[in-house]
């Protein structure tokens, strides 16, 4: 950290435990997964940029010691703006997040899709919020979220369309005299 920029990076490993999915059935062991992330937020005044970046991989998932399916890896990149004025703040949000190519069970291994079945997400979201008091602030929130379409062809059974998600809400934040 210094004056206006505050960074960092986080490297973490998930240790996913086997699980019997059937009464009597075999165990299946989801893969365990490695994350990197470097985070970083650039302050001026009342105004900041937070800029986040990370990269999810994940081992291949088991039943009996067999692999059986791999997730592709997950890329993802999010840039955040807040301002904050007299009584109101806004911030707005844009992220893509995208995900490679998973790996199945084609005979005694794994091998790459043909096709990517996976689809990339774009979001745009905002906040806009007032404080009413020194202990009330409303908030309106709003967001749109897209989906695109996978790699396969519209009459394939693994094609996946696109989809579109608009969302709006509000909310109210109270804090206790003593900022608890």
């Amino acid at each position: 950290a210094n004056e206006w920029l505050l960074y960092g990076a986080t490297l973490s490993y998930n240790l996913n435990g086997p699980f019997t999915y059937l009464e009597d059935g075999d165990k299946y062991n989801p893969g365990d997964e490695i994350a990197i992330q470097g985070s970083a937020t650039a302050q001026q005044g009342d105004a900041a940029l937070d800029l986040d970046l990370s990269y999810r991989h994940y081992m291949a998932d088991k039943v009996e010691g067999t692999e059986v399916f791999k997730s592709g890896g997950v890329l993802s990149v999010v840039a955040t703006g807040r301002k904050q004025f007299n009584k109101a703040g806004v911030a707005l949000t844009l992220a893509h997040i995208m995900r490679n190519k998973n790996s199945v069970l084609f005979g005694s291994s794994l091998e790459s899709e043909d096709k990517n079945s996976n689809s990339d997400k774009s979001v745009i979201s905002g906040t806009f919020a007032y404080r009413l008091s020194s202990q009330v602030t409303a908030s309106l929130l709003a967001g749109y979220r897209t989906l695109s379409a996978n790699d396969y062809e519209s009459s394939s059974t693994n094609f996946f369309g696109k989809s579109d998600v608009v969302s709006f809400g509000g909310g109210l934040e109270y804090a206790a005299p003593d900022q608890r």
